[in-house]
């Protein structure tokens, strides 16, 4: 990203500057200065937000800009209907939404695909700080929907955090039970657009742990 604008919201919204910003290490520093000084409330109201961009004059004069959402997306105030939130998101004035799940309690996932969706976004998930630069410029390639996986052999296959999309340099977790077939080979079932297609991958290592059934379990149990 070449320049960036930042609104804070809880039950009110508010610019952090009404202008774009350079993307220059300074104005990143500035930034979350500012940001660690503010004090987190517990409401939030996403159509307030909303509104508050797609009303802002000045983010309108150089094109619809991409919008990026760092929130957990629970409604507790003001408009909690998906579809009306999702229709104050003009796809003439405003490019699509793309949204962020870490895995932690709370997020509701049913509002952030639905955004993202309507808006011609995605939702992008990670789970440690080392995905942080991938997911940062994954939104530069329409991500793949991940359809469903297989194992041949295996049964109550899980992707840690969840992810419904795949996006280049991602990485995957992934967790299971049974006896996979030789040779062993992952199936996803992707869509990009229209068009779904079938990613082979093979495992051609194998190494015997205690620790394996641990992995699912806390995978699993993370998911209930």
């Amino acid at each position: 990203l070449k320049e960036f604008g930042v609104v804070f919201f809880n039950v009110e919204s508010f610019w952090w500057k009404e202008s774009y910003l350079a993307n220059t290490p300074e104005n990143v520093v500035q930034l979350m200065a500012f940001a660690n000084n503010l004090a987190l409330e517990g409401a939030s109201d996403l159509g307030n937000v909303f509104r508050h961009v797609a009303q802002s004059e000045w983010t309108q004069s150089s094109g619809a800009p991409d919008l990026f959402l760092l929130s957990d997306a629970a409604v507790t105030w003001g408009e909690d209907d998906i579809y009306a939130l999702s229709t104050i998101l003009d796809r003439e004035t405003l490019g699509p939404l793309f949204a962020y799940r870490t895995g932690m309690f709370g997020t509701d996932t049913r509002v952030l695909n639905h955004l993202t969706r309507e808006t011609g976004g995605t939702v992008f998930t990670v789970v440690g700080e080392a995905e942080l630069e991938v997911a940062a410029q994954a939104h530069r390639q329409r991500p793949m929907e991940i359809i469903s996986v297989e194992i041949p052999g295996c049964q109550d296959l899980l992707f840690a955090g969840r992810p419904n999309t795949l996006f280049p340099g991602q990485e995957l977790q992934l967790v299971g039970r049974g006896e996979p077939k030789a040779p062993v080979e992952v199936v996803l079932t992707v869509k990009s657009g229209k068009r779904v297609s079938k990613l082979k991958v093979p495992i051609n290592g194998v190494l015997e742990s205690a620790l394996a059934s641990r992995s699912y379990g806390q995978v699993a149990v993370g998911q209930l």
